[in-house]
């Protein structure tokens, strides 16, 4: 059964999201359904194993690599993925 929703987001987000719809030949809604199904998954499978971000261990690889990038205190990660599907999608 489905159920309206009303959500407030960022007015670019929302562009990119009906980019990225369009894109792959969907609405909205079923993208915005898809991407939270993914996030129960996720979630689910973290529960069901006890994983905390605490509790995950880097391979030795990783452990080399880790910390090479600096970025700024003030950096927005956020704000920087949104800039990147902007430019990709729009």
């Amino acid at each position: 059964m489905d159920s309206k929703l009303t959500l407030s987001v960022n007015t670019e987000v929302i562009a990119a999201a009906k980019k990225l719809a369009k894109v792959k030949g969907k609405s909205l809604s079923q993208v915005v359904e898809e991407i939270l199904l993914e996030l129960l998954k996720f979630n689910q499978i973290q529960l069901e194993h006890g994983c905390k971000a605490k509790k995950i261990k880097f391979s030795p690889e990783l452990k080399k690599i880790r910390g090479l990038i600096k970025l700024e205190p003030d950096f927005d990660l956020k704000q920087a993925k949104l800039s990147r599907l902007t430019k990709k999608y729009l």
